[in-house]
């Protein structure tokens, strides 16, 4: 009797371990179709029953179309510039809004290769080309018109000539500006030039001295329209034992014994020294 109730339990329990066996079922027409629905909403984005519009950013006022990534904003509508009407012929040209301003022609009375700081011969005839004289320490400006080898800046040196080129030393002390330009003219006209344009002008004055009774004595450049007074500025002033009434002048070229008494409004020229004596206690 045990031994049967064992069989029966062990078969229960065999066949509660085994698979059952699958049956096969026919699939309905929604269940077909709905493998390819899903995959169909799984492409496209989800989307609500009821969509609300997409809304538009405003619009600004006087901004073109945005512009795509990379390219610079655009700064406004581009206008193209009208071609301007031919002007009838016959009639003169516009003038351009680049063109410069005319300049006004030189005064009549300017002269040509005027020294530095001098346009009027009034204001200082002793300085016009045609009366003053070269000495050394004196620069001058030689100006060959297409020449530019031949154009150059030189200081008279102390045996009173300048170096040129092809000419070698030019004597040029005692001269004036035009008698030297003359002499240059001539040396290069035949052998050099055919007919040479040659300008002199002075490129800058000899200088003045200032001795004695002054804060600061040496050499001073000048400059036209330089007097005692403003010389004695260069110079520092006078120390407290020079004298104001006690200030002589001396021209280049003259010796101690002529030189001159003045005072604080006489003017200079070039190549003066001016000595401030001491005064009395």
């Amino acid at each position: 009797m045990r031994i049967a109730v064992c069989l029966v339990v062990a078969a229960v329990l065999a066949a509660g371990c085994m698979p059952a066996p699958k049956r096969h079922v026919k699939p309905t027409t929604a269940q077909r179709t709905a493998p390819a629905t899903s995959a169909r909403r799984a492409a496209s984005p989800q989307t609500t029953s009821k969509s609300a519009p997409q809304q538009r950013p405003p619009a600004q006022q006087g901004v073109g179309p945005i512009p795509m990534s990379g390219a610079p904003p655009p700064t406004g509508p581009s206008i193209a510039a009208a071609p301007s009407a031919p002007p009838p012929s016959g009639a003169p040209p516009a003038p351009q809004a680049n063109a410069p301003a005319s300049t006004t022609s030189p005064a009549a009375g300017a002269w040509r290769g005027a020294p530095p700081g001098v346009a009027n011969p009034d204001d200082a005839p002793e300085l016009n080309p045609n009366v003053y004289r070269l000495m050394p320490g004196d620069g001058i400006h030689i100006d060959v018109f297409n020449e530019p080898e031949l154009t150059v800046n030189a200081g008279i040196d102390a045996t009173g000539s300048i170096n040129y080129p092809l000419l070698g030393h030019i004597p040029a002390a005692g001269m004036t500006v035009r008698e030297f330009e003359e002499r240059i003219t001539d040396a290069l006209r035949g052998d050099y030039l055919v007919n040479p344009s040659v300008r002199v002008s002075i490129a800058h004055f000899r200088p003045i001295f200032i001795t004695g009774n002054v804060r600061k004595v040496g050499s001073f450049p000048y400059a036209p329209g330089l007097t005692i007074e403003k010389a004695l500025t260069m110079a520092g002033g006078i120390t407290e034992y020079g004298s104001t009434k006690k200030i002589y002048i001396q021209h280049a070229g003259a010796t101690e014994d002529q030189k001159e008494k003045v005072n604080l409004d006489t003017p200079i020229k070039p190549g003066d020294t001016i000595l401030v004596e001491e005064r009395l206690f």
